[in-house]
Formats: structure tokens, C-alpha cells, sequence
């Protein structure tokens, strides 16, 4: 707990706008120019949604996904999965911790038990790398179909996007509590 405290603490000082700013815009770079242009050279016939982006997805839905892709989409996926979707959880997941920890801050008193909610995204980061470690061994061992694997993988995908929520109602808590806290000190004033 010790640990969890002092990683707390280490994001509260760094919570500032600009380095929101700039995981912010890390996190635009990768919505809207990386993953677009890595989705257009998998050269579907038929856009077909990343198994990783998408909302749950069944086990057998797995391998026909990467029959679809062919065997330069397949390629592409792996790099992807290997390095593009190594780094983009890091950037999601810094950035709301960041912007929590900066709203949980202006929210709640030091020693709030509120405050110690904002490393909770990395659970969601957690899920994410475990879906993207089960997809890269499914990409391996392509064309063998392993059931495990691919269960694995919508077990984790499940759990990504089931704990996604979380960071937004976080948000908008800190956001909330913000709110709150200014209206009640420019009431005393």
C-alpha cells in the first residue's frame, strides 16, 4: 500500500495543464493519424474493427477476424499489436490519471479518500495488455485456432472495456467535487 501511495502522490505533483496538455495531445495524434493509417494498410476488402476496439467479441469471432485480414493485414496487426498498442495504453492511462489526480486535487482535501482512487485507470491498462499479449499469440500462431487464447483475449477485452467507464465517472466526479467546492468557497466570500 506504501507503493500505491507514493505512485499516488508522484502523479498529484505532475498533475498540471500542460503535461495534460501534451498526453492529451499524444492521445489525438494516436486517435486520429496513427491508428487510422495502420487500420488503411491492413488493406481490408471490408473495414472490419480491430478486435481490440471493439466491445466484447466472441472467441470464434477471433479467427475469422483474422482470416479476414489476410496475410499482410495479419502482419500489420502483429507490428501493431506489438509496438503501436504497447505505447497508446501508457498514453490513455497517464493521461487520466493525470487529469483525475488534477481535478481530484482542486476537489478533495489531502487525505480524502477520494484522492486515492486516481491510479484506478491502470486497471483498465492492466486488461488492455493482457488482451493485446493474447491477441499477439493468437497472431503467431495463426492459422492454428487456440480456443484458449482466443477466450482469454474476450475475457480481457471484456474487462478493458468493462472498467473503462470507471475513468469517466471518475471525471466527472472530480469535476463534480470541483464545482461543489468553488460555489460553497464563493458563497463564504
Amino acid at each position: 500500500m506504501h507503493s500505491y501511495s507514493q505512485l499516488s502522490r508522484w502523479f498529484y505533483r505532475r498533475a498540471t495543464l500542460p503535461a495534460i496538455g501534451v498526453f492529451l495531445v499524444l492521445l489525438i495524434v494516436f486517435r486520429a493519424w496513427i491508428f487510422p493509417s495502420l487500420q488503411a494498410r491492413m488493406r481490408l476488402s471490408t473495414p472490419l474493427e480491430q478486435l481490440d476496439a471493439r466491445i466484447g467479441f466472441a472467441a470464434n469471432e477471433a479467427h475469422e477476424y483474422l482470416i479476414a485480414l489476410g496475410e499482410g493485414g495479419r502482419e500489420v496487426y502483429w507490428w501493431t499489436e506489438l509496438v503501436v498498442d504497447s505505447l497508446f495504453p501508457i498514453v490513455y492511462t497517464v493521461s487520466s490519471i493525470l487529469l483525475i489526480s488534477y481535478l481530484f486535487d482542486k476537489a478533495f482535501a489531502e487525505g480524502s479518500i477520494w484522492r486515492r482512487l486516481n491510479l484506478l485507470p491502470l486497471l483498465v491498462m492492466l486488461a488492455d495488455y493482457l488482451e493485446n499479449t493474447a491477441i499477439l499469440a493468437l497472431l503467431s500462431s495463426f492459422p492454428v485456432q487456440n480456443g484458449v487464447l482466443a477466450q482469454l483475449a474476450s475475457i480481457a477485452n471484456g474487462l478493458k472495456w468493462g472498467l473503462a467507464p470507471m475513468i469517466f465517472i471518475l471525471l466527472l466526479i472530480g469535476a463534480g467535487g470541483w464545482i461543489a467546492g468553488e460555489r460553497s468557497r464563493s458563497k463564504r466570500h
